[in-house]
């Protein structure tokens, strides 16, 4: 019995559904008999009767099952009880709102099951009177009775006389093997309820075939006893015991040619039919039957959904007589929701595991045609059948269920989008109207999505039946394997703990290919990466679905007290105070102020242009990325993107009323703050976690366009930020900055030393004083227009925060800009742009009442923040760098940046010849700075040791692409998994840029010709690494 889950149907919308019969006839008979096995008739009723009845509620979620009944009522009585269980609260299960059967057996026609309406078909119209079922299944049973007795006295004799007859033995055995089978087969027909010529027939046959195996016996019996007049007297037993039998089998073949027999003939009822659960009004549903050559094979249950009607397509191949083309021509005729499912009696590669009966022309003109519009939804390999206990003999996938492929193109998404879209006229002169036209494009977004667009589940997912087949075998085998290394070893042993070591490695290899089968060939380099994810995902700890009970020290050096978050509304709390730190600071207001005026009034304003192009915002949707979260409004960006021909005009009207009207819609202000575990961080800290704002992906859109506008600022006007600000820059230009100043310095005649501070930036994005940052542009000479929406980008927003296993309310945030919008980075650039700006590192300082010369050099990248000095000893190095940071804690603190001094990191550069430190420890005396001095360090992503010799570099590189080559192994063999392609692209896009990041700042490649080296003292030639070559 399969089940099968409908996707939940959003509210009820205006659908245009005919319900009317395409093979109705004008023959009244016809009609009579119809209404008689169909009492609902809803045949008889139109559109409009259908949608306004006050009862017509069908359920959003539909729970379908499968039944193969076989005609045998055990398997009625097995599907009754489980109704019965559901029903009266004994299992938590809910009842299936459909039953799709096949098979159906005689019983079904007067018993059905309560709380279900019945629909079958039959060739005539008979009711229960027309048999008695007692007094001939009473007769009937008297009869077979008697035979299977007399068939237990043979097998015994059998038993009894084999050693007896020596060489005969085999022809006892087979005897014994037809015995066998004849009682199976009489205690199946020993059931049936009717009989007719066809029932007897097989049952006298059944007898007759026992009966000649028989008299066989007893000559062999009679010739043993004359060759050997002193035979045992078991043997003379079975003789006697042999003639019995037959004639209680000859009796019983008498009896079974009995007129009454064969005066009845069982009902023609149709191989198909349904159960439909009393939830579903009567109105809102009907079944219509095929009138082609599948008359007696299909029936289609069709539903009324509060989208399309939903089409049940019931199948049962019964001989292997249906057509197929006929099949694919009538499920091609439903455009609405459909599921086709049965018995169809073909075995296929697509839906076989392990295929051992050769595939037919039908099945597989069959798998061709239903492939073409349907998804298989039956797991391959899942067993539908088996004649055997043991289904690893004898099983087979033949019962399926496909649904319809409602795969969605941008033409069909936009012709249902176009009638729910506001008219481009409407009027946005005013905010009112601004916020009601993206509420209204938004909501048919949402709508058109939801009717239109298939979804899949997502989660675990059930796993086939051969790999828990697998699964289990492979648990035996450890078993024995335990039991066998326990006792002690002789050859034997020895000999097969190997076997089962190897069995173990089959199995494993097995699993793993069945696993990963269906995904280690995908269509697309990004489906390849997804199988690579959930390669690496395998090797990885199971992360916590709760969050643990928080501990939050507080500053290492301000002594406090560590507090505890057990409840929920107290996790909740403490990492909104620990990573909002600003949220409740009365500086951050809910609406922001208009900028003061600018440090410079003679500055002219940067030109921006007050427009939206087309183009460009075409180019911005074809960007944008899928399989992204989207934000409150559940628009992703796979909506925009089928949508965006239709939604360009729409969305250029908005956003130019956006950017003449200087305002941000509200539309827009609200996310939801899902808070991520950093890697490698402890789960019960709440510094550990991340802020990710999910925001309103028509509003990305819009800031989107505002970053492009301060990018291309930047481009003309490059001096609005400090040169030495290399986020907007590559990581390799940064590194070529550093590593130039290191590498000067040791190339001059001079004995100065380099000294490198890794600052820590707390919380950076997350508590941007906004008003400052306003401030800040606007001296830079962005328009006042430009600075308003930015404001109001930053104003009102309303956050939920999502933990692991914690959904809080709706709270006010006023404070940092959001992670996760495409204009946070840009804003986070000139918002610590007067760190830099605003400090003047001193060319000359005072050490131990001396006056010494240094020379200060401050890089920041995003929120890392370097500091390196070069002087003629650390001591002086240390004391500029001491300097320096007491000017940036200044401005830190007007900005309210805090930074964490017990992460900072200090490493004293030496030279390549130099073998031991000479530093002796010195450090920067920096408030809550306890660290020692390092002797390696990792500048963004590239670890540097004192020496630039990059050894312990290479080393990670190479243990990560071991890794990633570890995490290949996992969806690839010999003999299965990706193929050449795959794997190059494996290479090219996981491995090789493992090895290359950054490559151009800290390997430099010798030019040819170039012998001229940089002279640190005397060193052999081959011992220079590579990064101090000269170029």
């Amino acid at each position: 019995m399969d089940a099968s889950t409908l996707p939940t149907f959003p509210p009820p919308a205006d659908v245009e559904m005919s319900l009317s019969d395409d093979d109705e006839q004008d023959n009244p008979h016809q009609d009579y008999r119809e209404l008689l096995n169909d009492e609902r008739c809803v045949d008889l009723l139109d559109q409009g009767a259908c949608h306004d009845h006050p009862d017509n509620n069908t359920p959003g979620t539909l729970l379908i099952w499968q039944a193969n009944i076989k005609r045998c009522e055990p398997r009625v009585k097995a599907l009754c009880t489980e109704i019965d269980r559901r029903l009266y609260g004994e299992s938590p299960r809910p009842l299936p709102h459909v039953i799709a059967v096949q098979d159906l057996c005689y019983k079904q026609a007067f018993h059905g099951i309560p709380g279900y309406h019945v629909w079958y078909l039959s060739g005539g119209q008979f009711t229960e009177e027309d048999y008695d079922p007692d007094a001939q299944h009473k007769k009937w049973t008297k009869v077979i009775d008697k035979c299977l007795e007399a068939l237990q006295r043979a097998e015994v004799a059998i038993n009894v006389s084999r050693p007896s007859l020596g060489p005969a033995s085999i022809t006892a055995q087979r005897t014994n093997d037809t015995l066998v089978f004849a009682h199976k087969r009489l205690s199946d027909i020993r059931q049936m309820t009717f009989t007719n010529e066809d029932t007897t027939a097989i049952a006298k046959s059944t007898l007759l075939c026992v009966s000649n195996m028989l008299m066989g016996m007893q000559k062999m019996a009679t010739e043993s006893l004359a060759a050997c007049p002193d035979a045992p007297s078991p043997l003379m037993s079975a003789k006697q015991a042999f003639c019995s039998v037959q004639k209680s089998i000859f009796t019983g073949v008498n009896g079974l040619s009995d007129k009454s027999f064969q005066s009845k003939a069982a009902p023609k009822m149709h191989s198909v039919g349904f159960y439909v659960h009393n939830s579903i009004p009567t109105t809102s549903w009907r079944v219509k039957t095929c009138k082609g050559a599948n008359r007696e094979l299909l029936a289609t249950l069709e539903i009324t959904t509060a989208t399309k009607p939903l089409a049940i397509h019931n199948v049962y191949n019964h001989l292997n007589k249906l057509k197929v083309d006929p099949l694919i021509s009538y499920l091609d005729s439903y455009t609405g929701h459909s599921i086709l499912l049965g018995d169809f009696n073909y075995h296929h590669e697509d839906w076989n595991v392990d295929q051992k009966t050769e595939t037919s022309t039908s099945g597989k003109k069959f798998a061709e045609g239903v492939k073409a519009h349907n998804i298989l939804k039956t797991k391959k390999g899942a067993i539908t059948y088996s004649n055997s206990k043991d289904v690893s003999k004898r099983s087979s996938t033949i019962d399926l269920t496909f649904a319809k492929n409602r795969s969605i193109t941008p033409n069909k998404f936009q012709r249902h989008l176009k009638p729910r879209l506001p008219p481009l006229d409407s009027p946005v002169g005013k905010e009112e109207q601004v916020v009601a036209f993206f509420a209204k494009v938004i909501d048919a977004l949402h709508v058109t999505m939801m009717e239109n667009v298939p979804k899949r589940s997502c989660g675990l997912r059930p796993q086939a039946q051969r790999t828990m087949q697998l699964a289990s075998k492979l648990r035996e085998r450890l078993a024995k394997l335990d039991d066998i290394k326990k006792k002690d070893q002789t050859p034997k042993t020895l000999k097969r703990i190997l076997f089962l070591e190897r069995d173990i490695d089959r199995l494993n290899t097995e699993m793993w290919s069945d696993s990963d089968s269906d995904k280690t060939r995908p269509p697309s380099t990004r489906a390849f990466f997804n199988v690579f994810r959930l390669a690496r995902d395998r090797s990885q700890p199971l992360q916590f679905a709760q969050i643990p009970t928080l501990k939050y020290e507080g500053d290492s050096d301000a002594g406090n007290k560590p507090q505890l978050a057990v409840a929920d509304q107290q996790k909740i709390e403490m990492i909104k105070k620990v990573k909002f730190r600003n949220n409740n600071n009365p500086e951050s207001t809910r609406i922001l102020e208009e900028p003061g005026p600018r440090h410079d009034p003679k500055r002219e304003d940067i030109h921006i242009p007050r427009d939206v192009d087309t183009e460009k915002l075409r180019t911005i949707i074809k960007g944008l990325k899928n399989n992204n979260a989207p934000g409150p409004n559940k628009v992703p960006n796979e909506a925009i993107k089928l949508g965006m021909e239709l939604l360009l005009p729409y969305f250029v009207l908005g956003f130019r009323a956006c950017l003449n009207l200087s305002l941000r819609p509200a539309n827009f202000k609200d996310s939801i703050i899902v808070m991520l575990l950093k890697a490698g961080k402890e789960p019960d800290k709440p510094e550990s976690y991340r802020p990710i704002s999910l925001l309103s992906t028509v509003g990305k859109l819009y800031e989107r366009i505002l970053a492009d506008m301060m990018l291309d600022a930047l481009k003309e006007h490059p001096h609005l930020l400090p040169a030495t600000q290399f986020g907007n820059k590559i990581t390799t230009e940064a590194l070529q900055y550093l590593f130039r100043i290191i590498c000067s310095t040791w190339c001059s005649n001079s004995d100065d030393v380099v000294t490198i501070l890794d600052l820590d930036m707390s919380s950076a994005y997350d508590n941007v004083y906004r008003q400052k940052l306003l401030q800040t542009l606007y001296n830079k000479g962005f328009p006042r227009w430009f600075v308003d929406i930015i404001g109001l980008v930053l104003s009102l927003r309303d956050a939920t925060m999502r933990l692991p296993g914690i959904i809080s309310e709706p709270f006010e945030l006023n404070t940092g800009i959001p992670q996760g919008s495409p204009i946070s980075t840009v804003l986070f650039f000139f918002f610590v742009s007067p760190l830099v700006e605003r400090t003047f590192p001193p060319r000359r300082i005072y050490v131990d009442g001396r006056k010494e010369t240094v020379r200060l050099y401050q890089f920041p990248f995003v929120d890392d923040v370097y500091y390196i000095a070069v002087s003629r000893s650390y001591t002086i190095n240390c004391r500029g760098l001491e300097i320096l940071h007491e000017q940036m804690l200044s401005i830190a603190k007007e900005l309210f940046i805090n930074f964490g001094s017990h992460k900072y990191h200090v490493m004293h550069m030496r030279l390549p010849t130099v073998r031991l430190p000479t530093h002796n420890q010195v450090k920067p005396m920096i408030k809550g700075f306890v660290e020692e001095v390092q002797e390696k360090m990792t500048i963004l992503g590239v670890i540097v040791d004192s020496q630039m010799n990059f050894d312990l570099h290479v080393t990670e590189i190479t243990r990560k692409c071991r890794q990633r080559l570890g995490y290949m192994k996992r969806i690839s063999g010999s003999t299965w998994g990706p193929d050449m392609y795959a794997i190059c692209q494996y290479y090219l896009t996981l491995i090789r840029p493992v090895i290359t990041y950054a490559c151009g700042a800290w390997f430099i490649k010798q030019r040819e010709g170039v012998s001229t080296r940089l002279n640190f003292g005397p060193r052999q030639e081959g011992d220079w690494p590579p990064s101090v070559l000269a170029v």
